[in-house]
């Protein structure tokens, strides 16, 4: 049984009026996707995603094959309201973990706004909370601190060549130094932080991701890390 209405208000749903929440997800689909499984692709139109459990990432995609995350979600999460707006968005939504989300008719959360103008204040609201993240992105390699680089910086690597629910991710400490801005001896301490923390592990292969949604979700500078 998928608890809609419990992931709805853990997110930016919860802002609309329980009535139109209502309309709005009356005949959704529930949407399953394994680890490393796409639920959306470049060029395609869809409604309203809403996330109700695992780790889910967005990101783009060069035409060399390159990728950058554009963000990560997580239950309470909505997507596509950039593509709600101004059509379809060139990124990829790719399950990092299992994941379940329901996705709303098509036209049906831009039908309610012509009609209603709180959600046409609530779609101004999430556009700019997206305009916000992608700033925090840009920002990111310049003010996070390492811990938190790297731990964004592994996700992003393993996601890239994700084979079912295994991420592994085998790049030097000198590779990774260098993504984040750091030094060896840095990048070594603070995985050896992660490691203690439960959140990876080293394998023959390289080091393996054991929370991605813990990754994901790193605050900032804690007390061990230099």
């Amino acid at each position: 049984m998928i608890d809609v209405r419990s992931a709805a208000a853990s997110g930016p749903l919860v802002r609309l009026p329980p009535e139109v929440l209502t309309r709005l997800l009356d005949g959704h689909t529930v949407i399953r996707a394994a680890a490393g499984g796409v639920l959306y692709r470049p060029g395609e139109t869809a409604g309203l995603h809403l996330v109700v459990d695992g780790l889910v990432r967005v990101s783009m995609v060069s035409e060399g094959g390159r990728q950058v995350t554009v963000r990560y979600t997580r239950r309470g999460d909505v997507l596509g309201v950039p593509v709600i707006v101004s059509g379809p968005a060139p990124v990829f939504v790719q399950a990092v973990t299992d994941a379940v989300a329901v996705a709303t008719r098509p036209g049906v959360l831009t039908q309610i706004a012509r009609q209603d103008p709180r959600v046409g204040i609530w779609l101004a609201d999430e556009l700019a909370a997206r305009v916000d993240s992608l700033l925090q992105e840009l920002a990111m390699n310049a003010f996070w601190p390492v811990r938190r680089r790297l731990g964004r910086h592994l996700l992003d690597l393993a996601a890239d060549d994700q084979q079912g629910d295994t991420l592994l991710v085998s790049a030097s400490h000198q590779h990774l130094a260098d993504a984040v801005g750091s030094v060896r001896e840095v990048v070594a301490r603070v995985l050896a932080d992660l490691r203690s923390d439960g959140l990876v592990t080293a394998e023959p292969g390289g080091v393996r991701l054991l929370a991605p949604e813990a990754l994901a979700a790193l605050p900032g500078r804690p007390p061990t890390e230099p």
